[in-house]
Order: C-alpha cells, then structure tokens, then sequence
C-alpha cells in the first residue's frame, strides 16, 4: 500500500505547454496523464480504497506481474464498498476481479492523432 507521500512522489511534473500552435504530434503521452499509479492484482479492493481515499487518483492500474491486466476506477470500487454490507463483502477480495469494463489502451510510443482515432473508433465512430 502506498502513503500519500509516495504517491506524490509518483506524479507527473513534465511541463504541458497547450500555447499555439500545438501539433497532436509534438505532445508527450506522459505529459497528458496526471499520475502513475498502480497496484498489483492481488491487492484487496480495501488497500485500494485507501489509495482512492487519499485523492491522489481517479483510475489505478492493476498489472499482474509485468502484464497490465487493466485498470479499477474509484466510482466503480466506492459503488461496491459503498453499498450495504459491502465492505463486509468485497473488501478482501483481490481488485484483479473488479477492473474497469472498457478502457483504451494508448502505447507511450503512439502519436496522438493515433491516440484519437483508437478512442472514436472504439465508440462505434468515425470521424476521421
């Protein structure tokens, strides 16, 4: 489980300058996304509640091993700890089961115009 000093120490500090103009293609991946966190699949969905608590990340990533297996959201997590005996319920279980129905996956290599086209795409567009 991180502290919330380890997971500031994970954010992002790469400079974002948005002055026109500004090419999709001259625009780091990395510089978009605001933090790296992630937990391993076999973590509680109780240890990633307290990450989640913490408010350092909206979204974590849930590798298994070296593999990413996908990412778990703090509104889907919260839904179910939230409920009524949930927490009883769904706190030790693995998060590994509990991951994110539709994600897109963006390789850091990918230009952004590429970036784009795989997320229209995926919700039955297209507009380019």
């Amino acid at each position: 489980m991180c502290t919330p000093a380890q997971l500031r120490e994970e954010a992002s500090c790469v400079p974002l300058d948005v002055r026109p103009p500004v090419l999709a293609e001259s625009i780091d991946v990395r510089a978009v996304v605001s933090h790296r966190t992630a937990t391993q699949s076999s973590a509680t969905m109780g240890a990633v509640f307290e990450i989640f608590k913490n408010g350092a990340a909206s979204f974590v990533a849930v590798p298994e091993g070296e593999r990413l297996l996908g990412m778990c959201s703090r509104q889907e997590t919260a839904a179910l700890l939230g409920g009524r005996y949930g927490f009883s319920l769904w706190a030790h279980k693995p998060i590994g089961l509990h991951l994110c129905k539709q994600e897109t996956r963006i390789d850091v290599a990918m230009q952004q115009s590429g970036c784009l086209a795989r997320r229209v795409c995926a919700a039955g567009r297209e507009f380019l």
